[in-house]
């Protein structure tokens, strides 16, 4: 039975960390922990992997899970719970909130979230068959309806080959473990 409550406030979660000696688990993707993330991270296992990477965590301390708002890492206390982990909570608004509380926080990289990116990607080129349609020739209006039926088939089959695409760009590349991290840009 968890003897902790389901979520801490940031401020309490930091209590604990120093204090406890909790462990903080990142469940974030590798390209997002990159970014930015909560100075003292024991681990980054994003929370689609957690099943396959449970012996890497401490089943003795209390396990403190972050995302970006809130919602992974309530999803992976609860996977964590249901694994039998006893000492499992989640940290509320996650990195976000974590930042706004002025706790501290290591930026190694200001590059805008690959969600984000995809977005602008994929509207950028329906705006620019759009205005082509509407300007040039009317037949680049299908370039429009084809990005629109391959984001439908891309999310009934579960790929996306333009987000592998900007994976793989110079400012997304996440750096192999082993390998030092990228200076640090700020750490408050």
């Amino acid at each position: 039975m968890n003897q902790y409550p389901p979520r801490f406030s940031p401020t309490v979660a930091f209590e604990r960390l120093q204090r406890d000696n909790a462990f903080l688990l990142d469940v974030r993707s590798p390209e997002e922990f990159a970014a930015v993330h909560a100075r003292d991270v024991a681990a980054n296992v994003p929370h689609t992997d957690l099943a396959a990477r449970l012996g890497e965590l401490p089943r003795d301390r209390l396990i403190l899970a972050i995302c970006a708002s809130g919602n992974r890492s309530q999803i992976a206390a609860d996977t964590l719970r249901g694994l039998g982990f006893a000492r499992v909570s989640d940290i509320e608004g996650g990195t976000k909130a974590w930042q706004a509380a002025g706790l501290p926080t290591t930026i190694l990289r200001k590059v805008m979230p690959i969600d984000q990116q995809f977005r602008l990607t994929v509207g950028g080129v329906v705006l620019s068959f759009t205005l082509l349609g509407a300007f040039v020739s009317r037949w680049f209006l299908l370039g429009s309806g084809l990005v629109g039926f391959m984001l439908g088939l891309t999310a009934l089959l579960g790929i996306c080959p333009m987000l592998n695409v900007l994976r793989k760009m110079p400012w997304n590349r996440v750096p192999k473990e082993g390998v030092p991290p990228p200076a640090v840009l700020e750490t408050s």
